[in-house]
This record gives structure tokens, sequence and C-alpha cells, in this order.
């Protein structure tokens, strides 16, 4: 097996070389990370939106109207309506319900990342008033962050819901 020398440190060819992949991608993964928190919010909140509208249409059994509606959207699709159909039915057939569920999963381990994400965003341990995010330079928030959300998250039910996508 051949080996690198780098920095004065041996690794293999197949190793991973954590520290660099931190100092590569540490600041791509917190700017991810903030824009996942956003669109968190505003997902959650049109997700909210969307069940008070639901619940102020249940009198009127709005199920029985989502057909019709669907209808009237994909008459406006023209030439692609039958491929559309097609590629709905065939969506619906096989995997719906699983890609359905892995998206719950994810929403529910990213809710509790989130949680974890905004914690971490308040300790101060050296009592000094200020956050301990905000005084660490980006490389050691990046490698604070990652280690969080891997300590978070509950790798079996993410593992499994990716694979439902």
């Amino acid at each position: 097996m051949s080996e690198k020398v780098k920095d004065g440190a041996a690794s293999t060819d197949r190793g991973i070389d954590f520290q660099e992949m931190s100092e590569k991608f540490g600041p791509i993964f917190l700017m991810i990370t903030e824009v996942l928190l956003k669109l968190d919010d505003v997902v959650l909140f049109a997700y909210q939106k969307g069940l008070e509208f639901w619940e102020f249409l249940s009198p009127y059994h709005p199920e029985e109207l989502v057909p019709a509606v669907v209808g009237i959207l994909l008459v406006f699709f023209g030439g692609t309506f039958a491929v559309l159909i097609q590629a709905i039915e065939a969506a619906r057939l096989f995997g719906f319900n699983k890609t359905m569920q892995s998206l719950r999963v994810l929403f529910r381990q990213l809710a509790i990342a989130r949680d974890a994400y905004e914690r971490d965003n308040k300790v101060d341990e050296d009592k000094d008033g200020v956050a301990d995010v905000k005084q660490i330079d980006t490389k050691q928030l990046a490698i604070r962050k990652m280690t969080l959300f891997l300590r978070t998250v509950d790798p079996q039910e993410l593992a499994t819901a990716l694979e439902g996508l």
C-alpha cells in the first residue's frame, strides 16, 4: 500500500484526511446550514398556513375538490398534458408513500438538528457574556457545527430516509 507524506504525517491513498476536508468544505457547510435553516423557517411557516387554510376549508370537503383543481391546472400544460399525467401516476404508484415517509423523517431530523444548532449558538462556556460561536474563526465554527449535526441526528433514520428519496 503506497503512502503519501503531507505536512510530516503519513496517510494512505484511500484514507480520508478530515483536517483537510474540514478546511475545504467547512465554510461551504456553514453556508448550506444557514440557507437550510432559513428555508426551514419558510417551509414551516407555509406548512402551518396551509394546514390553517385546510382547516378553514374542511367544512366544504376540500379533498373532493383536489382532483378538479388538479385537472384544471393540467389543462394549461398543453402538449405535455399526457406525459404529465403519466409522470404523476407513475410517481403515485411507484414510491409516493415511501417518498413522503422519507421526507417526514428528514424534516423531523432537520428540526432536531435545528434546535441543537440554535441552542449551540447561545452557549457561553467561558462566561464572558459573548456566545462562543461569535468568538471562534470560520474553520473552528465549521468543525463545531458539523460535529454538532453528526451528534444530534440519528444516522440510521437519516440513511433510511435518504434511501427512500
